[in-house]
């Protein structure tokens, strides 16, 4: 079982790179929209917690985690109505 970086935070995606799952979490749901997001990164084979991430300036759906160099990548639409990629690299 892998613990969110927070009490009360639901697991609503996983993407899983190399030895690692990056799992992100949400404070609330509510329809189709979620807030507050977190990222636990945990051994995938023990489920060992290694890391916590907090989503506070990417906007967009997660959908791809890199485990070295750790970096996770976010899907968003422009202004324009473009989809941009963003990648944004842990510190």
């Amino acid at each position: 079982m892998i613990d969110p970086a927070e009490t009360g935070q639901m697991p609503i995606d996983m993407q899983v790179a190399a030895d690692r799952i990056a799992m992100e979490f949400s404070v609330s749901c509510s329809g189709d929209r979620c807030e507050g997001h977190n990222f636990t990164i945990a051994d995938r084979t023990t489920g060992h917690k290694i890391s916590d991430y907090a989503d506070e300036k990417v906007h967009g759906v997660f959908f791809c985690y890199g485990a070295k160099p750790e970096h996770f990548n976010f899907l968003t639409v422009s202004e324009d109505n473009e989809l941009k990629l963003i990648e944004a690299v842990a510190k």
